[in-house]
């Protein structure tokens, strides 16, 4: 349970990236902004992990566990893959004033970045945790991390 905590926070860094640029470049955000976008980000991550679930308990049975290991690692790799590129491709970021934090553009994003939510919930989905406490653990860590 602490690797699936631990890749949940790591899975969530880069949407706690993105809103810091927002954040740094908005003039004021106040705690009823800053929990809306941060409950955007939660619910869309765990719509995502939760789909992704969903697809690999449908597609994958118990006679295929040796390919959803298999699966699963090359998931992951794919995860740490798409956040090396990303990192890579990222433009420096400038500082200056832009108040268009509106929560259209925060969906749009959140799903963007929420892409990773959806492998995992694929790479976790024989996890001998139930749903319901990945689901808890998916929707308060980007919450509680973006806020």
């Amino acid at each position: 349970m602490i690797w699936f905590l631990i890749l949940v926070i790591d899975i969530t860094l880069d949407a706690f990236v993105l809103m810091m640029e927002k954040g740094a470049t908005t003039l004021k955000v106040d705690f009823k902004k800053a929990i809306q976008h941060s409950a955007i980000f939660a619910i869309i991550d765990s719509i995502m992990y939760m789909v992704g679930h969903i697809i690999a308990d449908n597609i994958f049975n118990d006679s295929l566990i040796i390919i959803n290991r298999y699966l699963t690692v090359i998931v992951f790799i794919a995860i740490g893959l798409k956040l090396l590129l990303i990192t890579n491709k990222k433009k420096k970021f400038e500082e200056k004033l832009n108040n268009e934090l509106n929560p259209k553009k925060s969906i749009k994003d959140a799903f963007f970045t929420g892409i990773d939510c959806l492998l995992v919930g694929v790479g976790c989905s024989y996890l001998s945790v139930s749903y319901f406490l990945q689901f808890i653990i998916v929707f308060f860590v980007p919450l509680i991390v973006l806020f």
